[in-house]
């Protein structure tokens, strides 16, 4: 594919680029690197083929679902609009939030969604398959180097995440905006963070 073709396809803006569609090429790479040694011990390959399938199914669903979860107050940790923009007043004060946000919710988060915990099952298990790699095979300094590279990888997934739930809150505020629209008033939208398309 030459640099102009993968410039067409690329995201219109940086972050879902390098956090989202970047990371998630990077652990299926991270996923070809594991597969010789679990081909070795299992002729199908199960296990990082089942990952396989989980790394798309996580993508599919933070890219389509995963708006769908949320609600403005909910008693999913991962589900609630209030605990996501909330502001610690005292970390306001010290100027590490920004002002002007919503307070941080009030209610309990009891209850769990597997489908957004989805991530964090899919990072243990993988870390796990490195742990499992015998030594003979990968030593323990490059497990440590995998592993390490996994939590990096999670780290800009976890960012990727942030933003879709940012954009979510952005889009819904706008179209607020736009329903509150009287006559002879306009809604001016700029989005500087937008990649210029030639």
């Amino acid at each position: 594919m030459t640099s102009k073709e993968r410039q067409t396809l690329q995201a219109l803006d940086n972050i879902t680029e390098e956090f989202g569609r970047d990371t998630f090429e990077a652990l299926g790479t991270f996923l070809n690197k594991l597969d010789p040694f679990y081909r070795e011990k299992n002729n199908a390959g199960a296990p990082v083929d089942a990952m396989r399938e989980r790394l798309k199914n996580l993508q599919e669903f933070i890219k389509y679902d995963l708006a769908l979860h949320m609600e403005e107050e909910s008693t999913c940790l991962n589900h609630c609009l209030k605990h996501a923009c909330g502001s610690d007043q005292s970390a306001e004060r010290l100027g590490k939030f920004p002002k002007g946000c919503p307070p941080k919710c009030d209610h309990e988060h009891t209850t769990v969604c597997e489908e957004c915990e989805e991530m964090n099952f899919f990072f243990n298990e993988l870390t796990e398959m490195v742990k499992q790699i015998p030594n003979r095979k990968l030593s323990m300094r490059n497990k440590l180097k995998y592993i390490q590279h996994l939590e990096f990888l999670k780290h800009k997934l976890e960012f990727y995440v942030t933003h879709v739930i940012r954009s979510f809150i952005e889009d819904g505020q706008k179209d607020k905006m736009v329903e509150e629209l009287v006559a002879g008033k306009a809604v001016l939208i700029l989005d500087f963070k937008m990649k210029v398309m030639k």
